[in-house]
């Protein structure tokens, strides 16, 4: 047994030392060392890009915890802005109510404005015509009743006709007028 492992020994011995004089060999050429310097270079890449990517994650990190932030800022304002819409729908209800009444109204004063003025001018119309009568005809007296029932239809139509019907004299007015005209 001992020589059969000797003689698989030999010849792995043999493959070493040639591996070992290959490189050797590499060594004294520099294939190795600038293989080596350019792993560590990219080593050193690797590096500085983890670096990177970790800054970025904390950056990224730092947004997200932000983002959440601003999330619960506005779920903590939710409320007040459903209020603020609700307040500002029932503002808009009672201004469109206003609106409304107000044209309602306005109409209604128009109207109004317009029945007044009708009235002045047909005021003014008879006014008109009553002076244009008191110009043209005299003046008339009114005979004093004395008491005599058999005048008093005579006196009560000329009375009624001048004074009674005068829509212009008072309630009062006509009263005195018809104390100046009895006698007795």
């Amino acid at each position: 047994m001992a020589s059969a492992t000797r003689m698989k020994i030999g010849p792995a011995k043999k493959r070493l030392e040639n591996r070992k004089v290959a490189a050797a060999e590499e060594l004294e050429k520099g294939e190795v060392a600038s293989t080596t310097e350019e792993l560590q270079k990219q080593v050193d890449k690797l590096g500085s890009i983890s670096t990177s990517l970790k800054k970025a994650i904390e950056k990224f990190s730092e947004l997200l915890n932000e983002l959440t932030e601003y999330e619960n800022d506005l779920d903590k304002l939710r409320p007040e802005f459903e209020s603020a819409i609700a307040v500002q729908d029932d503002a808009e209800e009672i201004f469109y109510s206003i609106e409304s009444r107000l044209n309602v109204l306005s109409k209604q004063l128009e109207h109004e404005r317009a029945l007044a003025l009708e009235k002045v001018k047909h005021e003014s119309r008879n006014k008109d015509e009553v002076n244009d009568s008191h110009v043209k005809l005299p003046k008339l007296e009114l005979q004093k009743f004395n008491g005599d029932i058999l005048v008093f239809q005579e006196f009560w139509d000329s009375f009624e006709s001048s004074i009674d019907s005068n829509a212009k004299l008072r309630e009062v007015d006509k009263l005195n007028y018809l104390r100046l005209n009895v006698e007795g």
